[in-house]
């Protein structure tokens, strides 16, 4: 329960209490600071969030090993605001963007609507 620490600064239990809240009527976004937030500034639109966290994606075809220290190769990155983190383990997210990269990285335009934070992500030439 480590993600469920992170997100209250303390060591509660799961479901979560305080953790910062997301407003996604409209866009963009709105990350609400909630009453755990470090800053103590709870029902304040913040810019940053403990929340937002930023997911690589890797490429699962080849064969992935658990016990071995064997590369990945990174496609992309999955942006999310996490709302809950449920005793079974399950994290309720909202996906807010997804950048892909790879040879042609670093021309991939970021998936802009309802996100918050763009993320581009730029590959080295070679």
């Amino acid at each position: 329960m480590g993600l469920a620490c992170s997100l209250t600064n303390s060591a509660t239990t799961v479901p979560l209490d305080g953790q910062d809240s997301l407003v996604s009527t409209a866009y963009p976004f709105v990350a609400l600071a909630g009453d755990a937030n470090p800053l103590g500034i709870s029902g304040t639109p913040v810019v940053n969030s403990n929340s937002i966290m930023t997911l690589p994606i890797f490429d699962q075809t080849a064969i992935v090993s658990y016990t071995t220290n064997k590369p990945v190769t990174i496609v992309g990155f999955l942006q999310v605001f996490v709302h809950d983190v449920l005793a079974n383990g399950n994290v309720q997210v909202t996906v807010l963007n997804v950048a892909a990269c790879g040879s042609n990285g670093s021309t991939n335009t970021p998936l802009t609507a309802n996100s918050p934070v763009p993320v581009r992500l730029i590959t080295p030439q070679q």
